[in-house]
Protein backbone atom coordinates (compact mmCIF):
# COMPACT_ATOMS: atom_id res chain seq x y z
CA UNK A 1 0.00 0.00 0.00
CA UNK A 2 2.97 2.48 0.94
CA UNK A 3 4.78 1.77 -2.63
CA UNK A 4 0.79 2.10 -4.51
CA UNK A 5 1.07 5.86 -3.03
CA UNK A 6 4.94 6.54 -3.33
CA UNK A 7 4.18 5.52 -6.61
CA UNK A 8 1.23 7.77 -6.79
CA UNK A 9 2.33 10.70 -5.33
CA UNK A 10 5.84 11.20 -7.37
CA UNK A 11 4.60 9.95 -10.74
CA UNK A 12 0.63 11.29 -10.92
CA UNK A 13 0.33 11.01 -14.78
CA UNK A 14 1.88 7.69 -15.04
CA UNK A 15 0.08 6.52 -12.49
CA UNK A 16 -3.35 7.61 -13.87
CA UNK A 17 -2.43 6.09 -16.93
CA UNK A 18 -1.23 2.88 -16.02
CA UNK A 19 -2.97 -0.04 -17.05
CA UNK A 20 -4.93 -1.74 -13.58
CA UNK A 21 -3.92 -5.47 -14.91
CA UNK A 22 -0.46 -5.03 -15.52
CA UNK A 23 -0.19 -2.96 -12.59
CA UNK A 24 -1.24 -5.49 -10.03
CA UNK A 25 -0.05 -8.38 -11.80
CA UNK A 26 3.39 -6.99 -11.10
CA UNK A 27 2.96 -6.18 -7.42
CA UNK A 28 1.86 -9.31 -6.66
CA UNK A 29 4.12 -11.20 -8.72
CA UNK A 30 6.86 -9.39 -6.66
CA UNK A 31 4.62 -10.90 -3.10
CA UNK A 32 4.62 -13.88 -4.54
CA UNK A 33 8.08 -14.34 -6.25
CA UNK A 34 9.93 -13.59 -2.51
CA UNK A 35 7.21 -15.59 -0.52
CA UNK A 36 7.84 -18.75 -2.96
CA UNK A 37 11.18 -18.81 -2.52
CA UNK A 38 11.17 -19.12 1.27
CA UNK A 39 8.41 -21.61 1.27
CA UNK A 40 10.39 -23.84 -1.53
CA UNK A 41 13.86 -23.54 0.42
CA UNK A 42 12.18 -24.13 4.15
CA UNK A 43 10.56 -27.50 2.27
CA UNK A 44 13.95 -28.19 1.19
CA UNK A 45 15.65 -27.65 4.48
CA UNK A 46 13.17 -28.99 6.40
CA UNK A 47 14.58 -31.90 9.09
CA UNK A 48 12.76 -34.00 11.65
CA UNK A 49 13.12 -31.67 14.82
CA UNK A 50 9.68 -31.38 16.81
CA UNK A 51 8.08 -27.81 16.11
CA UNK A 52 7.17 -26.47 19.65
CA UNK A 53 4.49 -23.95 18.22
CA UNK A 54 3.14 -23.60 14.90
CA UNK A 55 4.46 -20.25 13.55
CA UNK A 56 6.89 -19.24 10.57
CA UNK A 57 10.16 -18.58 12.92
CA UNK A 58 9.43 -22.35 14.56
CA UNK A 59 8.10 -24.02 11.74
CA UNK A 60 10.93 -23.19 9.41
CA UNK A 61 14.62 -24.38 9.73
CA UNK A 62 16.91 -22.55 11.69
CA UNK A 63 18.88 -20.96 8.74
CA UNK A 64 16.11 -19.81 6.87
CA UNK A 65 13.74 -18.79 9.56
CA UNK A 66 17.06 -16.39 10.07
CA UNK A 67 17.01 -15.24 6.71
CA UNK A 68 13.29 -14.43 6.52
CA UNK A 69 13.28 -12.95 9.66
CA UNK A 70 16.38 -10.67 8.87
CA UNK A 71 14.56 -10.17 5.10
CA UNK A 72 11.84 -8.94 7.26
CA UNK A 73 13.59 -5.97 8.98
CA UNK A 74 15.16 -4.89 5.96
CA UNK A 75 11.79 -4.77 3.59
CA UNK A 76 9.78 -3.42 6.92
CA UNK A 77 12.48 -0.78 6.81
CA UNK A 78 11.83 0.02 3.55
CA UNK A 79 8.13 0.67 3.98
CA UNK A 80 8.49 2.94 7.35
CA UNK A 81 11.08 4.90 4.73
CA UNK A 82 8.73 4.83 2.13
CA UNK A 83 5.62 5.85 4.51
CA UNK A 84 7.75 8.54 5.70
CA UNK A 85 8.50 10.24 2.67
CA UNK A 86 4.79 10.07 1.93
CA UNK A 87 4.23 11.63 4.67
CA UNK A 88 6.92 14.53 4.02
CA UNK A 89 5.65 14.79 0.21
CA UNK A 90 2.23 15.09 1.07
CA UNK A 91 3.13 17.83 4.22
CA UNK A 92 4.74 19.45 1.24
CA UNK A 93 2.03 19.73 -0.53
CA UNK A 94 -0.32 20.75 1.85
CA UNK A 95 1.98 23.81 3.29
CA UNK A 96 1.17 24.96 -0.94
CA UNK A 97 -1.99 24.15 -1.06
CA UNK A 98 -3.62 24.33 2.59
CA UNK A 99 -6.39 21.70 1.67
CA UNK A 100 -7.96 20.19 4.52
CA UNK A 101 -8.05 16.66 2.30
CA UNK A 102 -4.31 16.39 2.84
CA UNK A 103 -3.68 17.43 6.43
CA UNK A 104 -6.63 14.16 6.93
CA UNK A 105 -4.35 12.32 4.84
CA UNK A 106 -1.53 12.76 6.73
CA UNK A 107 -3.27 12.31 9.90
CA UNK A 108 -4.25 8.60 9.16
CA UNK A 109 -0.75 8.41 7.13
CA UNK A 110 1.21 8.89 10.63
CA UNK A 111 -1.61 6.69 12.82
CA UNK A 112 -1.09 3.89 10.19
CA UNK A 113 3.00 4.37 10.29
CA UNK A 114 3.01 4.18 13.83
CA UNK A 115 0.84 0.91 14.28
CA UNK A 116 2.85 -0.79 12.00
CA UNK A 117 6.20 0.36 13.65
CA UNK A 118 4.55 -0.91 17.23
CA UNK A 119 3.14 -4.23 15.25
CA UNK A 120 4.43 -6.04 12.59
CA UNK A 121 8.12 -4.27 12.87
CA UNK A 122 8.24 -4.99 16.76
CA UNK A 123 7.09 -8.96 15.98
CA UNK A 124 9.94 -8.82 13.32
CA UNK A 125 12.45 -7.28 15.39
CA UNK A 126 11.52 -9.45 18.56
CA UNK A 127 12.18 -12.48 16.44
CA UNK A 128 15.68 -11.47 15.38
CA UNK A 129 16.24 -10.21 18.91
CA UNK A 130 16.04 -13.39 20.33
CA UNK A 131 18.85 -14.61 17.89
CA UNK A 132 20.39 -11.52 19.12
CA UNK A 133 20.69 -12.56 22.79
CA UNK A 134 21.23 -16.10 21.85
CA UNK A 135 18.50 -17.71 23.23
CA UNK A 136 18.73 -21.48 22.43
CA UNK A 137 15.81 -23.61 22.23
CA UNK A 138 12.79 -24.16 24.60
CA UNK A 139 13.48 -20.18 25.61
CA UNK A 140 14.08 -19.16 21.78
CA UNK A 141 11.10 -20.92 20.56
CA UNK A 142 8.80 -19.18 23.80
CA UNK A 143 10.15 -15.91 23.27
CA UNK A 144 9.47 -16.07 19.22
CA UNK A 145 6.47 -17.31 19.98
CA UNK A 146 5.10 -14.63 22.39
CA UNK A 147 5.96 -11.77 19.61
CA UNK A 148 2.38 -12.97 17.70
CA UNK A 149 0.92 -10.36 19.67
CA UNK A 150 2.64 -8.03 17.38
CA UNK A 151 1.98 -9.38 14.23
CA UNK A 152 -1.99 -10.10 15.53
CA UNK A 153 -1.65 -5.55 15.90
CA UNK A 154 -0.59 -5.41 12.63
CA UNK A 155 -2.84 -7.51 11.02
CA UNK A 156 -6.01 -5.73 12.09
CA UNK A 157 -4.39 -2.46 11.74
CA UNK A 158 -5.52 -1.26 8.69
CA UNK A 159 -9.02 -1.75 8.71
CA UNK A 160 -9.51 0.13 12.11
CA UNK A 161 -7.11 2.99 11.35
CA UNK A 162 -9.05 3.60 8.49
CA UNK A 163 -12.74 3.25 9.88
CA UNK A 164 -11.22 5.91 12.96
CA UNK A 165 -9.68 8.41 10.80
CA UNK A 166 -11.66 8.29 7.39
CA UNK A 167 -15.71 8.93 7.33
CA UNK A 168 -15.80 7.30 4.11
CA UNK A 169 -14.94 4.43 5.15
CA UNK A 170 -17.08 4.42 8.46
CA UNK A 171 -19.69 5.45 6.03
CA UNK A 172 -19.14 2.32 3.89
CA UNK A 173 -18.74 0.12 6.48
CA UNK A 174 -22.21 0.84 7.32
CA UNK A 175 -23.88 0.58 3.94
CA UNK A 176 -22.53 -2.60 4.40
CA UNK A 177 -24.27 -3.81 7.50
CA UNK A 178 -27.26 -2.04 6.62
CA UNK A 179 -27.18 -4.90 3.29
CA UNK A 180 -26.35 -7.86 5.54
CA UNK A 181 -29.80 -6.97 7.29
CA UNK A 182 -31.82 -6.37 4.12
CA UNK A 183 -32.09 -2.69 3.89
CA UNK A 184 -30.90 -0.21 1.14
CA UNK A 185 -28.94 2.86 1.56
CA UNK A 186 -28.49 6.35 0.05
CA UNK A 187 -25.82 8.80 0.15
CA UNK A 188 -26.57 12.27 0.12
CA UNK A 189 -23.85 15.11 0.95
CA UNK A 190 -24.11 17.41 4.30
CA UNK A 191 -24.63 20.99 3.12
CA UNK A 192 -20.81 22.43 3.88
CA UNK A 193 -18.42 19.71 3.23
CA UNK A 194 -18.49 16.99 0.31
CA UNK A 195 -16.58 14.73 2.73
CA UNK A 196 -19.71 14.70 5.25
CA UNK A 197 -21.95 11.75 4.13
CA UNK A 198 -25.25 10.89 5.69
CA UNK A 199 -26.97 7.52 5.12
CA UNK A 200 -30.31 7.15 4.61
CA UNK A 201 -32.13 3.93 5.25
CA UNK A 202 -34.71 2.28 3.53
CA UNK A 203 -36.56 -1.26 3.84
CA UNK A 204 -36.05 -3.35 0.64
CA UNK A 205 -39.33 -4.09 -0.85
CA UNK A 206 -40.51 -6.87 -3.06
CA UNK A 207 -42.04 -6.38 -5.98
CA UNK A 208 -45.02 -8.58 -7.20
CA UNK A 209 -45.32 -9.70 -10.41
CA UNK A 210 -48.19 -9.41 -12.29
Amino acid sequence: MGIDLLAALLFPIWYRRCSTTPYLAIMIALGTLYALSIAVWGFVARNNDVIAFCNPPLGLAPTVSMIWSSSNVVINSVVVFVYVTIIILVRLKAKSSTCQESRRVIKRLKVTAIVFVFSWYMAILGVNLGYAIGLRDDALAIFQSNMVFFALLCYSQTFYVCLWRSLEYRSAFFEQMYIMVGRTYQRKNGPNTSSTTRIVVQPITMTAKS
